[in-house]
Order: structure tokens, then C-alpha cells, then sequence
């Protein structure tokens, strides 16, 4: 599958990219928090829609290439408040979200139609199908649609920099392994935290608790280096139901010029995240 042109809209985050246009090589140049991890975050979650994935706010249209068929794929998903951070899987599976329209053409010609109310393949009606998952999902075994499901799976993405146990389950676990073994350790200065074995983001925690005029400093500088952003804070998730594993785990999250809504930690730009912490 080649991809011809991208464009992307996360209404849950108001975050967005005007259309791209890729070449038959491309490579992904610039500063970090510029947003080039998000370009290729957002490619992989139009691949969790083709598998069935049900995202919050999504709204997509791409253009791109494959078996010698030229398609147009374009729809967008409802937008709704939800909590930022759910580990457990009922939960997960409550927060559905439904398509408020999705087309698909091929070389022209319209495949699929669909609004609230129904779905049209090859201008036909349809049955009433799931409202939670993309007709390219549900019909993907159809001659017409077959090549989209297939040339997403063949996408991959590879973060080498964060290696083989990358994750944020893992991270906030191997955390708390570290940090509980140190609990009863009395940091009475700030170059007792520099030099203890804790992960950097529990040390950026206590800097921030217990010497606010220092984690003000690192702030500034992060603040200085990315210009877009306009504030930094460190706490635990609000949400009550949270597992109580990580009820206390600190959080980065940051605040951008003219967003409204602050950036949780797991949707940090990976080169912002590496350089805060």
C-alpha cells in the first residue's frame, strides 16, 4: 500500500494536521514536539479502525494506493468525554464510539455510504450493522474492500528508541517496584534524589513536592526549548476508579498554546517526553 495524501483531526484532543502529501520515499524531518510522531501514531490508528477499533473524535481523509487501485477513505467518529486513562478491559469495552459517516471510493467509483441512520455498499442498502466499527472492518472480506484490510496490516511501526519493553504499563510498574523499595529512605536533600536509584520521573515527582523553586527552573527550560507549550504539571490521575496500582503514580501532562485540553502523558510527543524527563 502506498499512501498519497493524509489528513487528520482529533477532536478529543483539538489537534490536527493539514493535508500531506507523500512521495514515493519519505522521511520525517524536524524538531521534536513538532509532531512527527503524531503523524505516524496517526496512520497506525486508521489501521486499528480498518481492524475494528472504535476511536474517540477521529476524523480522517486519505487518499493511497494499492493493487493497482487508487482509493479515497474518509469518515469521522463521535467525540466524547471520557477518562483519559482506563487500564481495566470492561471498562475499556463501555467506551464505544459511534461513526457518524464513513465513504469509501475506488478509483472513482463509490463503495461504501454511510451516515447515522444507514450504510450503502455499491449503492446498495444495507442491514443495520455495528455503529461502533468502520463498514472497511465489517465488509473487509468483499472483493472491492479486501486490498484496504490487507494493505493496513502490512503497515508496521517501530519505536527503537524506547526499546523491547516499551510501554506505559511497564513503565509505571518497574516505577513503583523502584520507588516502594525506597519508601522508608528519608530524601532530606536535593542531591539525595539526584543520586538515588529512582526512575528520573519519580525524582522530577519529588523535586516538584518538595522543591517547587527547582522544578520551576526545569520548566522554564523545558518551556524555552518547546515554545508551544505554556505550562507543565506533575499529579496523579483524578479519575476515582483508577486501579489502585497507580492511584498515586505522578503523571506528566502539558499544556499547549490555544488547546484548551491538557496532553496526558501517554500522548506526549516521544522526544518531548524523553527531553522532560
Amino acid at each position: 500500500m502506498k499512501i498519497n495524501k493524509i489528513t487528520y483531526y482529533d477532536h478529543e484532543l483539538e489537534w490536527q494536521f493539514e493535508p500531506i502529501h507523500f512521495s514515493e520515499l519519505n522521511l520525517l524531518v524536524g524538531i521534536s514536539g513538532v509532531g512527527k510522531t503524531q503523524i505516524l501514531q496517526s496512520i497506525m490508528n486508521l489501521r486499528k479502525i480498518v481492524r475494528g477499533g472504535s476511536l474517540n473524535g477521529v476524523e480522517w481523509d486519505i487518499d493511497f494506493s494499492s493493487k493497482n487501485y487508487e482509493y479515497k477513505w474518509n469518515g469521522e467518529f463521535e467525540t466524547k468525554e471520557v477518562d483519559a486513562f482506563i487500564i481495566d478491559n470492561k471498562e475499556a469495552e463501555k467506551n464505544k464510539f459511534r461513526i457518524n459517516r464513513e465513504h469509501l471510493s475506488v478509483n472513482g467509483k463509490i463503495i461504501i455510504e454511510r451516515n447515522n441512520h444507514e450504510i450503502a455498499f455499491n449503492g446498495n442498502k444495507l442491514p443495520k450493522l455495528s455503529p461502533f466499527e468502520s463498514a472497511v472492518k465489517i465488509l473487509s472480506e468483499e472483493e472491492d474492500i479486501a486490498p484496504v484490510k490487507d494493505g493496513f496490516n502490512k503497515v508496521i511501526y517501530s519505536d527503537q528508541s524506547r526499546g523491547e519493553n516499551s510501554g506505559l504499563i511497564y513503565d509505571i510498574i518497574q516505577s513503583l517496584i523502584i520507588s516502594n523499595r525506597s519508601s522508608s529512605k528519608k530524601y532530606s536533600s536535593l542531591e539525595e534524589i539526584q543520586e538515588s536509584n529512582l526512575p528520573t520521573q519519580i525524582k522530577l515527582a519529588l523535586v516538584h513536592n518538595h522543591y517547587p523553586e527547582i522544578f520551576q527552573e526545569i520548566k522554564q527550560r523545558f518551556i524555552d526549548i518547546f515554545d508551544q507549550v505554556e505550562d507543565i504539571r506533575i499529579e496523579p490521575d483524578k479519575d476515582k476508579d483508577l486501579h489502585k496500582m497507580i492511584a498515586e503514580y505522578p503523571f506528566i501532562n502539558i499544556k499547549e498554546k490555544g488547546v484548551s485540553n491538557w496532553i496526558i502523558q501517554q500522548r506526549i510527543s516521544s522526544g518531548m517526553f524523553r527531553t522532560g524527563v
